[in-house]
């Protein structure tokens, strides 16, 4: 099983503004450095990119996010990402 999880997504009011939203996509990785290096790629491509790690009960716990190419952990905005 994968341990960290990436879900790359578009904001839901994309059709609103004229855009095409794609839904969302899954990807899973092994190792925290290859999920956080694909984040990073993401960030410009997506709306939304969330890395989870996957706990022992099988639930995902959001580590960091990109939003709008934004950095945050937590819930809290990093400055210069």
């Amino acid at each position: 099983m994968m341990d960290f999880v990436v879900f790359t997504a578009d904001l839901p009011l994309a059709p609103l503004i004229g855009e095409n939203t794609r839904g969302g996509e899954l990807h899973e990785f092994q190792k925290i450095e290859e999920a956080r290096e694909f984040s990073k790629s993401q960030k410009e491509n997506w709306d939304r990119v969330i890395l989870y790690k996957r706990i022992e009960s099988g639930k995902l716990d959001r580590i960091e996010h990109y939003q709008n190419g934004n950095y945050y952990i937590g819930d809290k905005r990093v400055r210069n990402s």
